[in-house]
């Protein structure tokens, strides 16, 4: 799957309407990712994504244990998030 996007915020916003968390999860484990997230990401301290969007990758860490935090540009995109 490609997704284009451009680089403004409503851009942005509509790529990550197209898939769930929970594709997001099956394509992590379909890929293999989830194993090289555990050894490569930082177990210990904070792990900061910025531009995280809707922040799928935050929960998904989250989940996975990591202490995360995610910053983004758009106070709309965060606000949502929020709720």
């Amino acid at each position: 799957m490609s997704v284009s996007i451009g680089q403004d915020k409503e851009s942005w916003k509509e790529s990550w309407k197209k898939l769930t968390v929970e594709q997001e999860i099956r394509m992590w484990d379909y890929y293999g990712l989830r194993p090289w997230i555990l050894k490569y990401v930082p177990r210990f301290g904070k792990v900061i994504e910025a531009g995280c969007g809707l922040g799928r990758y935050v929960f998904l860490l989250h989940r996975l244990g990591i202490d995360i935090e995610g910053i983004d540009f758009s106070d709309e995109t965060i606000n949502e998030v929020k709720e």
